[in-house]
């Protein structure tokens, strides 16, 4: 066995970011980009679109997938057609699917998408495709979110860089014939100018991220071009009413009482404990530039708990996060909090909750091994079981 790179004990941390090197055998990596999203599988990160000004074309017509074992990089789907409306997709993970959906191109706005795309994985294969699908469709738009549930995929807000709303639609993926159906339409009547006794409806809105309890999808800021929306009231639309309400959260009592900071251009996600679910919520873009916070609101009391501030360097938007299969949230990218605007192609990673005992010994064995280092060779020596080995791409 090769001389581990690390003198230090490894020791697990809940919600401690830290940097996550890439291994230097990569000879090419994503570059810095905004407006992308990240999914993740059992070995991998997928990264999927973006977009940088400094680039030529400036959008990221790529995918990529970073194997958590190995830290190295290899670019995906080099020959298939990806389209040009990468940057503000919403993305979600269906089985071996990653399921993308809108986008924009540039110029924000004037070329839009409401295109469902399915990159699909498997050990030996990956494929890009577009699904098929009749009936009334979501407009053309960005910076929607999406929820998957029993097959049922709902699409919910956006822009065309013009007008925000909070249209929802449903496709059931499950049928060979697949039709979009419209749960809701957005009025254009916003909370300000309603009238009394008006059915309740948030203001439009795009970069916002929602959770889900099964029955009810909770939006979670987002905002227009010139305002982010607050997280003291959150909007619930109730799937089988197809009705909005709007529930005011619980405070954190730090001394005194206060909520996360208005926001959009955040990053979620989402896992359950029991009969509980949670959202964590991560840095974004507020009224007054880049947070640098991380937030937790457990659903069904709509309790918020402020895990940590700071969480990373510097402040963050228009970055991607997802949680892996074992409780790890990863942070890709984005604006960092500097005046120059500066885009990243860094990766921060953190436990949000504790994992399986075998995960820890996992990432231990990584740990001394260094990932430089780590091959299956080495891992069978050690009597790694063939599970984890696999990992390794």
């Amino acid at each position: 066995m090769n001389q581990s790179e690390n003198t230090n004990i490894y020791s697990f941390k809940l919600f401690d970011f830290h940097f996550v090197n890439v291994n230097p055998a990569c000879t090419t990596i994503p570059s810095p980009r905004s407006g992308h999203r990240i999914l993740c599988t059992a070995r991998y990160i997928y990264l999927y679109g973006g977009y940088n000004p400094s680039l030529n074309p400036p959008t990221c017509q790529d995918i990529w997938k970073f194997n958590f074992a190995t830290r190295k990089w290899k670019r995906c789907a080099e020959n298939q057609n990806i389209p040009n409306e990468v940057t503000s997709i919403a993305a979600v993970r269906r089985k071996h699917e990653l399921l993308v959906f809108g986008g924009t191109a540039v110029p924000f706005g004037f070329r839009c998408s409401n295109k469902l795309h399915s990159f699909h994985v498997n050990d030996k294969t990956e494929s890009f495709s577009t699904y098929r699908i009749s009936g009334k469709s979501p407009q053309s738009m960005y910076g929607q979110a999406m929820v998957l549930h029993k097959n049922l995929l709902y699409v919910i807000g956006g822009t065309d860089g013009f007008t925000f709303t909070c249209d929802i639609h449903r496709v059931n993926l499950n049928k060979d014939v697949k039709v979009w159906k419209q749960m809701y339409k957005t009025s254009r009547i916003t909370v300000d100018n309603c009238e009394d006794n008006a059915p309740y409806e948030p203001e439009g809105r795009y970069r916002h991220e929602v959770g889900f309890d099964g029955n009810n999808i909770f939006l979670i800021g987002g905002g227009t071009s010139c305002k982010s929306y607050n997280l003291t009231e959150i909007p619930i639309f109730n799937i089988a009413s197809r009705t909005w309400r709007r529930e005011t959260s619980i405070a954190v009592a730090n001394g005194e009482l206060s909520y996360p900071q208005p926001r959009k251009c955040h990053g979620l996600v989402q896992f359950k404990s029991g009969n509980k679910n949670y959202v964590y919520i991560v840095c974004g873009l507020g009224d007054e530039g880049a947070l640098n916070d991380l937030w937790r609101l457990q659903l069904s009391t709509l309790q918020w708990t402020l895990i940590k501030n700071p969480v990373l360097p510097k402040g963050l938007y228009f970055h991607a996060t997802a949680l892996s299969y074992h409780g790890k949230m990863y942070i890709f990218g984005g604006i960092n909090g500097s005046r120059d605007l500066k885009r990243t192609n860094d990766i921060y990673c953190a436990w949000m909750y504790i994992p399986k005992l075998s995960e820890i010994c996992w990432e231990a064995v990584l740990y001394y091994i260094g990932y430089k280092n780590v091959t299956k060779t080495i891992l069978r020596q050690l009597k790694v079981p063939e599970r984890f080995i696999n990992r390794l791409s």
